[in-house]
């Protein structure tokens, strides 16, 4: 599966403090979004891509079309620089009737607010000769369709599947922009050939990074289980507590389950904890300043989303050593976790078989130490030096 030998001798070249350092030649790199700043597992990718091109001595810049009404800190102490096209965060209108649905409370500019600010994206591409713009969803494709940059190579970024894509309109703005681009990147084989297969022809494949790979492992000696997330709705954080309810009683351990992360249905879901019984034994910890040290502190890692692409929290739980029992919603999760091998798989929204996989893991200390071992070697694959390493090829491919 993952060339693991080829992921330690990229590491082997790794300054102290640093990644590692690079023998390509230094590029101008660009990465736009439409809100890099807010919380969520893309925003915080691009963060950590930005910061390891950078150490690597590449001249790295994040744009963030809109600011974001909560901005979170990635990195602690940035050597890229980040720039906001838009002043403040615009006020919120409420949903309109059109061809295709826009979501409730999405932002509205006024036209010059517009032109000033894509101005400002085009005087930040006129700084430089020439190099690379990863745009990294088809909004923002959208957005910038119109600011000309012709001595810049475009790369377009999505980070769902094609189904997620299809019959909204994400699919008619990858169609329409990321087909003229350079190439059009996309998580894991599987998603890049459903694109191909439906006439997007410069398709190629580039995985997440997992940023995080302490030097010991979780010893996976706590009795305790844990989430990390959003709290929205999609990630059925409802179903795990049911099922972490159904699985407790019949552990010989009094086993916790933390649930990390904040959202619009937190309340909710305390109150769901409350009606289970379990008392203290459900931990909600809010966002974090340290996720490495929960996963360090647990047994298990778990995803109960109903959609997800790839899953950030399995890679990183993973590199720390832990097994997971995850719900089988894509290809992506499959590339995360192998059934039977350093993790167990449920069908989408099957409690009760997410409780049965959860009674497994808690009741077998050695199954735990097996998968966990199998996850940690799984992750070299994905160490931000070795998605580095894809970065500069494909910037060596385009170049040819």
């Amino acid at each position: 599966m993952n060339d693991a030998s080829t992921a330690d001798r990229s590491m082997d070249r790794t300054p102290p403090g640093g990644h590692p350092m690079s023998t390509a030649r230094p590029r101008r790199v660009f990465f736009v979004s439409t809100d890099g700043d807010s919380m969520g597992g893309s925003q915080r990718v691009l963060h950590t891509l930005a910061q390891g091109l950078a150490e690597r001595g590449h001249e790295v810049t994040l744009v963030s079309i809109n600011p974001s009404r909560q901005p979170q800190s990635y990195v602690a102490a940035p050597a890229y620089r980040h720039v906001t096209l838009y002043g403040a965060p615009a006020p919120e209108t409420p949903a309109r009737r059109l061809p295709f649905p826009r979501r409730a409370g999405r932002p509205r500019r006024s036209p010059d607010e517009v032109a000033a600010a894509k101005r400002k994206l085009a005087g930040l591409a006129e700084e430089v000769t020439g190099g690379y713009m990863v745009v990294a969803s088809p909004w923002a494709a959208h957005w910038i369709s119109d600011v000309p940059m012709p001595h810049l190579a475009m790369i377009g970024q999505y980070h769902q599947t094609y189904e997620d894509a299809a019959g909204t309109p994400h699919l008619r703005l990858i169609r329409k922009h990321y087909a003229h681009y350079d190439k059009a990147l996309f998580l894991c084989e599987e998603y890049a050939a459903a694109f191909t297969r439906h006439r997007l022809a410069n398709c190629g494949v580039m995985p997440n990074p997992v940023g995080v790979f302490p030097d010991e492992p979780a010893p996976l000696r706590a009795p305790r289980i844990v989430s990390a997330g959003r709290l929205v709705r999609s990630k059925r954080i409802d179903l795990l507590i049911d099922a972490f309810a159904a699985a407790a009683p019949s552990a010989a351990e009094p086993w916790e389950l933390r649930i990390v992360g904040d959202g619009p249905v937190r309340a909710a879901l305390e109150e769901q904890a409350r009606a289970t019984g379990l008392g203290d034994r459900i931990v909600f910890r809010g966002q974090v300043a340290d996720v490495e040290a929960e996963y360090l502190g647990a047994s298990v890692v778990t995803l109960t989303s109903d959609a997800e692409s790839w899953g950030l929290v399995l890679a990183e739980g993973a590199a720390c050593g832990l097994p997971a029992v995850a719900c089988d919603v894509s290809a992506g999760v499959r590339a995360l976790v192998a059934d039977g091998d350093n993790g167990l798989l449920v069908g989408p929204g099957d409690a009760r078989g997410f409780a049965a996989a959860l009674e497994r893991l808690m009741s077998d200390g050695e199954l735990r130490r097996k998968m966990g071992a199998r996850s940690r070697e799984r992750m070299r694959g994905y160490l931000l030096p070795r998605v580095l390493d894809r970065w500069e090829a494909l910037f060596d491919e385009i170049d040819r």
